[in-house]
């Protein structure tokens, strides 16, 4: 019977590594993809964080490049979603950014990779999304799509679509950890031992083969912290109630944007939503071109203390009007990194004025920016666990667990205000039975099947 067990177990971390390996593909690829499209529109790879527009690359369109970067992407991404995907953005941000085409039938990976085209053109045009959530749901419809292939189970089927998730999310941040963390407190919900065995296998394998093909560099340089006495313990839950508080409130906004976009595009062709709409995108990234994109090159410059305190509310306001308008407009992509935009604006604004106020207590501006990104993603997903180790594996700099988790407690308070458990999930893997596995139908499980 140990022997039967062990070569199921063995099975599912097989299963689950081959998935993880493929959103890993994918995640690579897809970011390949995402650089290429900046580079058409914008000539640059990381563009925005100089906080100007190119001259050299469009020229002939001077300060209209910016408005017309986000209405020629969707000139393309619009028709090629409205007829292959058939969603509307309301439709996409009920079901929540996260939601995946599982693969339970054939056209579940055509979709999901149709949506990660999109938003590759839409993060590439402007868009003010991340790269995130479109790898997840590639890798569970990867999961999804094997386990229909290979006529597991049920609750196989689901330890795999988790195992993709965790997959891309750890291929995209090259946070293994992390990812393990995301598939079991989002996607299933539970800490049972063979979900996982599948989520860190899958997780493990990913991160290792996108760190051989794009390398293993931290996302964010680690910040020095001083030695924390009462009164940065104190310093540290502030900071975690008012960015979680900030989590709490994009999550709503985003909601409210993309209903008031539903509401004025009623009963109008739905192709076009991205090219009217790109139009009202790129009026805002002409104000502020530094919220173009993923803005991973922004936040670090944030983190760095590069910008002054107006100019951090100026961007923290605006990431989250952005990122509303994307998805408003009929945009795809993720809200992992526009949440982490927001916290750390947020939170790097909050540690000026803190230094201010306290000069010989409060330290360096730039680990309040850090605590602010995980605690407005706890704010958002209402998960602790992965939005702690998420930013641990970020900078590479465990001594910033405890003040992460110090933060994380009133964040997770202040999370509750929202009804939803998580708008990135929501019903995710509804329809698919649960991971954990009653004792009576253990036999079952043991048969391999």
């Amino acid at each position: 019977m140990a022997a039967s067990w062990s070569r199921v177990w063995l099975g599912l971390v097989t299963q689950a590594a081959a998935v993880g390996a493929a959103a890993a593909l994918a995640a690579v690829f897809f970011r390949w993809l995402i650089l290429c499209c900046t580079l058409a529109f914008t000539g640059q790879a990381g563009y925005g964080s100089h906080g100007r527009m190119p001259t050299d690359h469009w020229p002939w369109l001077g300060g209209l490049f910016l408005v017309s970067a986000p209405v020629l992407a969707g000139s393309v991404y619009g028709p090629l979603t409205a007829w292959l995907v058939r969603e509307n953005s309301g439709v996409r941000m009920r079901q929540a950014t996260y939601r995946v085409d599982t693969g339970d039938r054939p056209a579940g990976v055509g979709r999901a990779l149709v949506k990660a085209l999109a938003a590759a053109l839409c993060i590439g045009g402007g868009g003010s999304v991340g790269r995130t959530g479109p790898i997840v749901q590639v890798g569970a419809a990867f999961g999804g799509g094997f386990a229909r292939l290979a006529r597991v189970r049920p609750e196989r089927m689901r330890l795999l679509i988790a195992a993709g998730a965790a997959g891309g999310l750890a291929a995209s941040f090259h946070a293994p950890l992390a990812g393990a963390c995301f598939a079991l407190e989002i996607v299933l919900d539970t800490l049972a031992a063979e979900a996982f065995a599948a989520a860190l296998s899958a997780a493990l394998t990913a991160a290792a083969v996108s760190g051989l093909l794009l390398g293993d560099a931290r996302l964010f340089r680690a910040i020095d912290i001083p030695a924390a006495g009462a009164a940065n313990y104190g310093l540290y839950a502030v900071t975690g109630a008012v960015t979680g508080l900030l989590g709490v409130g994009f999550s709503a906004l985003l909601h409210m944007i993309v209903r008031g976009g539903d509401l004025l595009w009623h009963n109008r062709a739905e192709w076009a939503r991205p090219i009217v709409g790109g139009a009202v995108l790129g009026a805002l990234l002409l104000a502020v071109p530094p919220l173009y994109g993923v803005g991973v090159p922004v936040i670090s410059a944030g983190v760095d203390g590069r910008y002054a305190v107006g100019m951090l509310v100026v961007l923290m306001l605006g990431k989250m009007l952005a990122t509303g308008l994307t998805l408003g407009i009929g945009g795809y992509g993720g809200v992992f990194m526009p949440t982490l935009f927001v916290g750390a604006m947020g939170g790097e604004a909050l540690g000026e004025l803190i230094s201010r106020l306290l000069p010989g207590v409060a330290g360096a501006p730039g680990h309040y920016a850090l605590i602010g990104m995980s605690a407005a993603l706890i704010g958002a997903t209402r998960a602790p666990i992965t939005a702690v180790v998420l930013l641990l594996e970020l900078t590479g700099d465990y001594v910033m667990a405890l003040p992460l988790m110090v933060a994380a407690v009133p964040a997770v308070a202040v999370s509750m205000l929202r009804s939803s458990r998580s708008p990135y999930i929501g019903v995710l893997l509804r329809s698919i039975p649960s991971a954990v596995v009653p004792d009576s139908d253990r036999e079952d499980v043991r048969s391999g099947r």
